[in-house]
């Protein structure tokens, strides 16, 4: 189906679909299959949040994790477990 031809807000129904002789049609033949839309995203909420993963890694790299290793040393007057 081509729709090269279309301009924004048109579109295209069951109907429009160019059958062969020996098929029909099993919807209804005025549902829209193909609409021509434009989605608009504002520049601020794009970006927004491309900020806030970079942010994010730095902290991520600023802060290494503390893994332990080896046996507790209890503290002054505390027991070993």
């Amino acid at each position: 189906m081509d729709i090269s031809n279309l301009q924004l807000s048109q579109h295209l129904t069951a109907a429009d679909i160019a059958l062969p002789a020996s098929a029909r049609l099993a919807d209804d033949p005025h549902k829209v299959i193909v609409t021509i839309a434009v989605h608009h995203v504002k520049a601020e909420e794009e970006v927004k949040p491309a900020e806030e993963a970079a942010a994010a890694a730095t902290e991520e790299a600023a802060e290494p994790e503390v893994i332990k290793r080896g046996k507790a040393v209890p503290a002054q007057g505390e027991e070993a477990e």
